[in-house]
């Protein structure tokens, strides 16, 4: 260390004794066992960050708990963690040059538990809503729907659809029936319309815009055949507007595109294996999925549900909100 160093040099030039030589380097040690607990919660910090699902640092992607993460990571970055670095090259600079000062004093006696603990809760707090993500993820794309639907919602429906997860005996029929309904029910005519108002402000081209407020219109009247009809036919060229594909690697291509947007794998999964896979027949078809292939050859086993037309609405949301790929 560059403080020991300069103590050797000062006891050759008969500066100092070997007793106090002995003293400041039992300072120096204290303040390099301080400086490896400031970079233990710098590091911790950082894991914070890494254990925060992507989705929550991107800015085209919203949850109800963003808001709360996105606080907890502006203070970390504007106010907790340039001190921590002011204070650590302060440490640095001052070992060298003034080893014996009474700053040094004060940086001995200081308790850190005090900076160490909050940081640890974080981390704590990322790594739970890193699981409870997953399981609410999990139960939408098995109830059949887009995990989107409560994703870019207000807390009330997140919180509602978490409830019914927590209070419900696993995958079944009657959660598929309450998730069915909460969701339905926050997507009213208001919140439809909030979905055309944004596709109107995108950078779309204008009879794009206009085909796509045709389809909103025919869900609003209850048409939703035209909308899951209509919606089918713009998702392979509003994907490959924004992304370069080569034929049969589009799902490893669409997969990787969208978790460059920050998204979680199962997005690109419900596109990959729900809508544009696994049915090959009438039969193939699953009631509330807008499945492509199913719709392109009039496959309906019964007319489509409000479920399936809205599924089609969130999806193609979700791809207009895709960042192009450059």
């Amino acid at each position: 260390m560059n403080g020991t160093k300069e103590c050797e040099k000062m006891q050759e030039e008969n500066l100092i004794s070997p007793q106090e030589q002995d003293a400041i380097e039992e300072k120096i040690s204290e303040i390099a066992k301080k400086e490896d607990a400031l970079s233990n919660a710098i590091q911790l910090s950082t894991k914070i960050d890494s254990q925060v699902p992507s989705s929550i640092v991107s800015l085209q992607l919203s949850t109800p708990l963003t808001g709360i993460i996105e606080s907890i990571n502006r203070a970390l970055v504007t106010s907790i963690l340039p001190n921590i670095n002011l204070m650590v090259n302060s440490m640095t600079k001052a070992l060298a040059s003034a080893v014996t000062s009474p700053f040094m004093e004060w940086i001995r006696n200081i308790d850190l538990s005090a900076l160490l603990e909050p940081l640890e809760g974080l981390a704590k707090f990322s790594e739970n809503y890193k699981e409870l993500n997953e399981i609410y993820l999990n139960a939408m794309y098995k109830c059949k729907w887009f995990p989107y639907a409560a994703w870019i919602s207000d807390i009330d429906l997140f919180t509602e659809v978490l409830d019914i997860i927590s209070s419900s005996r696993g995958a079944s029929k009657r959660r598929e029936s309450r998730i069915d309904k909460a969701i339905l029910s926050y997507y009213t005519d208001n919140e439809i319309k909030n979905i055309k108002r944004r596709w109107k402000n995108n950078d779309l081209e204008p009879h794009t815009k206009k085909i796509l407020g045709h389809a909103i219109d025919a869900h609003l009247r209850g048409e939703y055949v035209l909308t899951v009809s209509c919606l089918a036919t713009m998702w392979e060229g509003l994907i490959k507007a924004k992304m370069t594909t080569h034929g049969k690697q589009f799902k490893e291509d669409f997969k990787q595109f969208v978790g460059d947007n920050g998204y979680d794998e199962i997005f690109s999964d419900f596109y990959n294996n729900l809508i544009i896979d696994h049915c090959y027949k009438k039969e193939d078809v699953v009631e509330g999925i807008p499945n492509r292939h199913g719709i392109a050859h009039s496959w309906y086993p019964k007319y489509p549900n409000k479920k399936a037309s809205l599924n089609a609405i969130l999806l193609t949301d979700f791809i207009i909100d895709l960042k192009p790929k450059v």
